[in-house]
């Protein structure tokens, strides 16, 4: 028969097969707690062509301005987010404080040439929105071909 191993906080032995449910719950619940913040990193986006600019809504709610940072070239868009948060609180014979930081990136493929420098971005409530015009790659010259 096999050893049994008592639980922390409980007067009964565990079986093995209980100890190894226990250790693969424990490490699920890890896991998990991970998952939660990779999708609290995530920054939906909203990309839609029209006739002669394509638009880049991205999702920051809790951003400032001043915590975003817009990079372009001809074919892509990446924008970056981030924000650093200090709070402290004194009582008595208590003193709290506690820091985060929170950094979220992309970098968007865009699906036709963009001219960059007549680019333009708004920034309100959370959402940004950029306005990218179309490069015009045939400059409608007459060539004979014959």
């Amino acid at each position: 028969m096999a050893k049994k191993r008592k639980s922390p906080g409980e007067g009964r032995a565990l079986e093995p097969i209980e100890d190894l449910f226990i250790g693969l719950s424990r490490d699920f619940l890890k896991g998990a707690r991970g998952l939660g913040r990779t999708f609290l990193n995530e920054m939906p986006v909203d990309l839609a062509e029209r006739e002669k600019d394509i638009v880049v809504r991205a999702d920051l709610p809790g951003f400032d301005k001043k915590d975003i940072s817009v990079e372009a070239t001809e074919d892509t868009l990446t924008i970056s987010a981030s924000r650093k948060e200090e709070r402290s609180v004194a009582k008595e014979n208590y003193y709290l404080r506690e820091r985060s930081s929170n950094r979220i990136q992309r970098t968007i493929p865009l699906p036709e040439r963009v001219d960059i420098r007549k680019a333009k971005t708004t920034f309100s409530e959370g959402l940004l929105e950029v306005e990218l015009p179309k490069k015009d790659i045939a400059k409608k010259k007459k060539v004979n071909l014959m």
